[in-house]
């Protein structure tokens, strides 16, 4: 047995959940899918699979011959009870292995420690598990091992031929902090424990297309990540839900490695955007733009590895921890993440209209964790939150507006 050395994001995010479930792929039997798991995971740390995630320690235990317990067969599910299964599967026990793969019919759910990767990396091994499983053929990107200091190299090339970015970086880090927070009004407190549900609905490509119109027309230059994190913002006080001052935006740091940089684990970060009830599209549109034109992820994570460091030194847990508390008029703290096109979707033999469902632990009590994804074109919106601190047919109705007509919640805000 050997151990592996994780980063101080992938150790700080091993109490998290990330779920990744799609289909319909045809039925896949539990056999099947162990074999692929036990070989994927076979070939080495890098692939993830067959590491044990420990929130006490950096080096990991790496077994691979123990995943196959991992796998699991549940009764069929169909199009119209996906969220009911991502619920479900979100719920599962984690106890005792760091992932857990369940197929349900013709649809298979990857359930992992948030500490074994990111929503990228999670949706790519997601995609590697299954086409293995439908082909018998190992994907030859997992034989590729993980760059070494991944973090230090990126840094270096992103601001050390570039003083002007680090300036850029620095000062944005400047105005985020001099951005005031606004506090949420002080309210009575409840004891609290995690209900988490999770929502996916598609968007109809013709949805998708009017929104990228109203974008031409009325925002040329905002991203479409900023008009769907505004719409649903907006689709939230809508329907009566308040919301904090900002919101958690994650942002892949990949996006300043050079492109030979292998990074499986976590390499995205949050970042504060403004989002209040008086903020424009626009200037959602530059809080995104401004965080990562400037590379000011780079220095957040330096920051949390600088942290996890000390802690570690000191012999404490850097892992997050759940709140026991939520208040009675809570006020929503929406993260948004867009992992894009789902990686190596193009391996997977697809036997009907794809469904992607992609959820994560939303932050704190008052949390609403808000995905999107990507397949052939389609866009797929999950969200996940406490049930027991919003109401499940408010949100639902939140997400069917987002999915459906985003575009008269935008022009309510003109």
């Amino acid at each position: 047995m050997a151990s592996y050395k994780v980063s101080a994001v992938d150790q700080m995010r091993v109490r998290d959940r990330a779920l990744v479930i799609g289909g319909p792929v045809g039925v896949i039997s539990s056999s099947d899918l162990r074999s692929a798991l036990i070989e994927i995971a076979r070939i080495g740390p890098q692939t993830r699979f067959g590491l044990r995630a420990d929130s006490s320690r950096r080096r990991w235990l790496f077994d691979p011959d123990a995943v196959g317990p991992a796998v699991e067969e549940v009764p069929h599910t169909d199009a119209a009870d996906i969220s009911r299964f991502a619920t479900a599967v979100f719920n599962s026990d984690l106890t005792h292995s760091s992932i857990r793969i369940v197929s349900s019919g013709e649809y298979v759910a990857c359930l992992g420690s948030h500490g074994i990767s990111d929503g990228i990396g999670g949706s790519r091994l997601w995609a590697a598990l299954v086409s293995t499983a439908q082909s018998g053929q190992l994907p030859a990107s997992l034989h590729s091992v993980e760059s070494r200091f991944p973090l230090s190299r990126t840094i270096i090339r992103a601001f050390g031929g570039n003083p002007r970015r680090l300036g850029a970086a620095v000062r944005w880090h400047s105005h985020v902090r001099g951005t005031e927070i606004e506090p949420v009004p002080a309210t009575l407190r409840m004891p609290w424990r995690p209900t988490p549900v999770s929502l996916s609905l598609p968007m109809d490509p013709h949805v998708a297309h009017r929104l990228v119109c109203w974008r031409d027309e009325h925002a040329p230059s905002a991203s479409l990540r900023a008009i769907t994190l505004f719409s649903f913002l907006a689709a939230l006080r809508g329907h009566g839900v308040e919301t904090a001052s900002h919101a958690l935006v994650l942002m892949d740091a990949r996006r300043y490695a050079h492109p030979s940089t292998v990074v499986n684990g976590n390499f995205a970060v949050g970042q504060y955007v403004p989002v209040g009830e008086s903020v424009t599209l626009s200037e959602v549109s530059r809080g995104i733009a401004g965080a990562l034109v400037s590379g000011h992820p780079l220095l957040t994570l330096s920051a949390i590895s600088a942290k996890a460091t000390v802690a570690s030194v000191l012999g404490r847990s850097h892992a997050t921890v759940a709140e026991a508390s939520v208040g009675i008029k809570p006020h929503a703290f929406v993260s948004y993440s867009d992992i894009g096109r789902l990686p190596n979707s193009d391996e997977i033999r697809w036997t009907g209209d794809q469904l992607c469902v992609a959820a994560t632990d939303p932050y704190g009590a008052e949390g609403i964790a808000f995905l999107g994804a990507e397949i052939d074109g389609r866009r797929h919106l999950s969200v996940t939150f406490h049930s027991n601190v919003f109401d499940t047919e408010t949100i639902k109705g939140v997400l069917r507006a987002v999915a459906c007509d985003p575009t008269a919640l935008l022009d309510e805000c003109l």
